[in-house]
């Protein structure tokens, strides 16, 4: 829809920087409030003269919808700043609103046992997150859970450098933690969790790509890495074919139900409990799924964490063989 030349004339008479704004941020309420963090990411570090260059700039940039997050540099999740910088893709809303929601069910529903009752074995639990990105789902779950030798993975070198700057940028947050969040450089698909000397893990996340190319604004579509958006089924195979036999439960952000069922078809009823998260805008963002009996030896129930945390799918119903 385009906006109409008295809008724009009235963000002038406010701002001549305001109608730069309008394309991205379609009203004048909104274009005021990116104006003013805009010009608050350039503060009394720079000359006059350089700072209203700098602060024109990243308004001609905005007109192009060049993302907000790539000029100011950062995007809060949760209470965590995470570093932004363009060629990894930029955390989202609406996986910091299930991060919280499944870190504070978590919390909940972790079982009060010593470790006599446990016969000394340490029972942090143990966590990988797939596709890692900037490390935004790992370092918020890092530094909100009890965890052992928690591990983020990339194929890109970009995310990994970035991911490694966030922790140093939230350090304060790992520094009585017995393990530090750890990033490795790997392709996923190349990964064989078996043959890596990779212990069974408790969780895995993952925000995979998985958004069909037609699902996205301009601002995504132009400046965002492509490898971090395009994907259909492939992480999902992967996730039924490799990860699930390394892990007793698993959350992967989705694009479509389709996605949600096809894992759901692929692990047995007997040994798996599968569901989907909606966030709160009511859209499906997740699938997950529980052993019905743990491997691991952690502290936490399973079953209560993620039947509060979305909506169980029905059991598949078995086919009668013909005799």
């Amino acid at each position: 829809m385009r906006i109409s030349p008295k809008t724009v004339w009235k963000a002038f008479q406010k701002d001549p920087l305001l109608p730069l704004l309008l394309p991205e941020c379609r009203t004048i309420e909104n274009s005021i409030t990116e104006l003013k963090w805009i010009k608050e990411n350039f503060n009394n570090n720079y000359t006059k003269k350089d700072r209203l260059n700098l602060i024109k700039k990243s308004c001609l940039k905005r007109q192009k919808h060049y993302p907000l997050q790539y000029i100011l540099g950062d995007q809060p999740f949760g209470k965590l700043d995470i570093l932004c910088r363009p060629g990894v893709l930029i955390p989202r809303w609406e996986t910091e609103e299930w991060c919280h929601e499944l870190i504070e069910l978590m919390n909940e529903n972790v079982m009060q046992k010593s470790n006599e009752t446990m016969g000394g074995i340490e029972t942090k639990l143990r966590y990988i997150d797939l596709c890692t990105g900037t490390g935004c789902i790992l370092l918020l779950l890092a530094a909100s859970l009890n965890l052992k030798d928690p591990m983020g993975i990339d194929i890109s070198s970009k995310a990994i450098s970035l991911a490694n700057q966030n922790l140093q940028h939230n350090v304060s947050y790992y520094k009585n933690s017995l393990s530090q969040p750890k990033f490795l450089q790997k392709d996923v698909f190349e990964m064989d969790p078996t043959k890596e000397n990779l212990p069974h893990f408790d969780l895995v996340t993952s925000n995979p790509p998985y958004i069909h190319d037609h699902l996205h604004s301009k601002s995504v579509k132009i400046y965002e890495p492509k490898l971090a958006l395009y994907g259909n089924l492939e992480f999902y195979k992967n996730l039924v074919g490799k990860w699930c036999n390394q892990t007793d439960s698993f959350v992967y952000e989705l694009g479509s139900i389709h996605q949600a069922q096809y894992v759901r078809d692929c692990l047995s009823n007997e040994e798996w409990d599968v569901g989907v998260y909606k966030d709160s805008a009511n859209h499906i963002r997740c699938v997950y799924g529980y052993r019905k009996k743990n491997i691991s030896v952690a502290n936490i129930h399973w079953k209560k964490v993620f039947e509060k945390f979305g909506t169980l799918f029905a059991a598949k119903k078995k086919t009668k063989k013909n005799t």
